[in-house]
């Protein structure tokens, strides 16, 4: 569980996510990327979208392990006062 983000319903290979709490799109993209080195997809210039949306491929099982685990290390940074709130 990644309490952090709402996934939208998907028929492909990818989710499109907003970001509730904790960061922005950018900030999540960013420490995804610094941190773990996993790459996902802002989407806060899509028409309709802002800056709290990001799309999330779907990969190798393995791969996706990997996201989820480090999407949860994330959780764990964000201040409790913030999550309370949510």
């Amino acid at each position: 569980s990644v309490p952090y983000l709402h996934p939208y319903p998907t028929h492909g290979n990818f989710v499109l996510c907003k970001v509730l709490y904790g960061f922005t799109a950018q900030q999540l993209i960013s420490r995804l990327f610094d941190e773990f080195s996993i790459l996902i997809n802002d989407c806060s210039r899509k028409k309709g979208l802002h800056d709290q949306f990001v799309r999330i491929a779907s990969r190798t099982e393995k791969e996706n392990v990997q996201l989820v685990q480090a999407l949860q290390v994330l959780a764990a940074t964000i201040p409790e006062k913030e999550r309370e709130q949510r």
